[in-house]
């Protein structure tokens, strides 16, 4: 079923669109069904494999303008097959348990919609005009979105993150067009053989290395260019947020493996010590500015920042187990970071307020809700049995025989990390309420079932990653195949 990626970016724009057409009580039902169908379209295309050329499966190919060298061309890998279902799974929960703005209930909804299925195209593009496409229009509902429904300093929040990315995405795009004058195409596995052979003028993959360096670190908040990222997170309303932090965000460490390593030549291996300095710095960067913040959501949003730094680190060091460790971790992150923005929602929903100082008493009057936020907390920080503890673990062991100093800082970051995270649930969650009298959060029978969903699979891939980190370092691995057992 080559067709199979067009079904699942199809689906959330036709859901998009019937949500436009039909009446507003309406439109949270479509939107579930259209982005539940879509999530398990993908998990069928992960376990079903199939046909592989060149590493991917799953190609289609078919004229959009083929007199610009603009295809719609898809196919799907082990990292592109988990980030696609990231994604998926990631606009489900965020159009079933967080509520949208009673003053724009549609729009909302709409603009998740659509900004999934732009996520998704980007991951799965064979096309490098295409993904540049997808990967700047994907900016435009997340910017509707924090105009319209976000916090009180969305205004800047909006703007910050609009120059940031966009400076950064237009210096991608000339290298783009000057691959095209190159080589005549804009075909990824094309420009990849050409690469390879020698057959692209040195100068260019030098701008190229550097141009898509900038935008994709740039997206992925690397420090020093994530001076958009506290404001724009904590501006965001968490519906959308969690598709920028969960999905979007990755589409940074996705493009430096698929993009900046393999079109960059030489001249991207030698920024290689670069970055992953970089990325030891925002581990403690991270951590020591997310220590700083009194606001639950600002806390997990730096929080971010050094999570990013481990990612970037294992996916650019040229280890198989740190790389298949960072492509999990792509998606633990996206699990266990969407999982305490939700709560964080919540607690600001029930409690009145974000500030650590205003909360406690929750883990008395909220068992349930408390001790689901404490499992995330926990994974977040990377305890052993957790998903966060697997990943992490796999990119230092891979990455300290190369950078042992930057391996080693980023260590100790994530000792850091424990101590900001902890210190944060001991006073928001335990002890006696600070101020007013305590509102019980509860939970509906949605919200119940997909924060247990979350809950299992922070357990799950802590315990059992083999399936996986199969699919991570196997291109067009199946599952199935994964589970079987080894036959000497």
């Amino acid at each position: 079923m080559n067709e199979l990626i067009l079904v699942v970016v199809a689906l959330p724009l036709v859901a998009a669109v019937l949500a436009s057409l039909m009446s507003e009580k309406s439109t949270k039902a479509i939107a579930i069904l259209g982005s539940a169908i879509a999530c398990l379209v993908s998990i069928f295309g992960i376990t079903t494999g199939g046909n592989i050329d060149r590493g991917f499966h799953h190609i289609f190919n078919a004229p959009w303008l083929p007199k610009l060298g603009l295809m719609f061309s898809f196919g799907l890998d082990g990292m592109s097959s988990l980030l696609v279902l990231l994604t998926t799974f990631l606009t489900v929960v965020a159009v079933t348990v967080v509520p949208a703005p009673k003053q724009a209930v549609r729009g909302y909804y709409i603009s998740i919609l659509i900004a999934g299925a732009l996520t998704n195209v980007a991951f799965a593009s064979l096309n490098v005009l295409l993904f540049y496409i997808a990967f700047e229009a994907a900016l435009i509902p997340v910017l509707i979105s924090i105009g319209m429904f976000g916090g009180a300093d969305r205004s800047k929040a909006a703007i910050q993150f609009f120059v940031f990315t966009v400076i950064g995405s237009l210096l991608l795009l000339s290298a783009i067009i000057g691959l095209r004058i190159e080589t005549g195409t804009f075909d990824y596995l094309t420009l990849k053989d050409s690469v390879a052979s020698g057959g692209v003028n040195p100068s260019l993959l030098r701008w190229f290395a550097i141009a898509s360096f900038v935008a994709f670190a740039t997206k992925a908040a690397l420090v020093p260019l994530h001076a958009w990222l506290g404001r724009a997170y904590v501006n965001t309303p968490t519906g959308m947020l969690l598709l920028l932090s969960g999905a979007m965000a990755k589409l940074g460490i996705y493009g430096l493996i698929r993009f900046t390593l393999p079109l960059g030549g030489e001249y991207a291996e030698s920024l290689v010590p670069l970055i992953v300095t970089l990325g030891a710095v925002s581990v403690v960067y991270g951590a020591a500015v997310a220590a700083a913040q009194s606001d639950i959501k600002a806390v997990i949003a730096f929080s971010s920042i050094s999570h990013m730094g481990y990612i970037v680190i294992g996916a650019v060091v040229g280890d198989d187990a740190a790389r298949s460790g960072s492509v999990l971790q792509m998606l633990n992150h996206g699990i266990t970071t969407g999982a305490l923005f939700i709560c964080c929602d919540y607690i600001a929903r029930f409690r009145g307020s974000r500030q650590v100082a205003d909360l406690g008493g929750i883990w008395s009057d909220s068992p349930l809700f408390s001790r689901l936020l404490l499992l995330f907390t926990f994974s977040s920080v990377a305890l052993p049995l957790t998903n966060g503890f697997v990943g992490e673990f796999l990119i230092l062991l891979g990455a300290f025989s190369q950078f042992p100093i930057q391996t080693s800082v980023a260590a100790a970051g994530a000792v850091g990390s424990a101590v900001y995270m902890l210190w944060m649930i001991q006073r928001s969650v335990y002890g006696s309420p600070k101020s007013g009298t305590p509102k019980q959060i509860v939970l509906g029978v949605s919200e119940r079932s997909v924060l247990l969903a979350l809950a299992l699979m922070v357990i799950g891939i802590g315990i059992a990653p083999s399936p996986l980190l199969a699919i991570a370092s196997d291109n067009g691995h199946k599952v199935s195949a994964a589970m079987q057992p080894e036959v000497k």
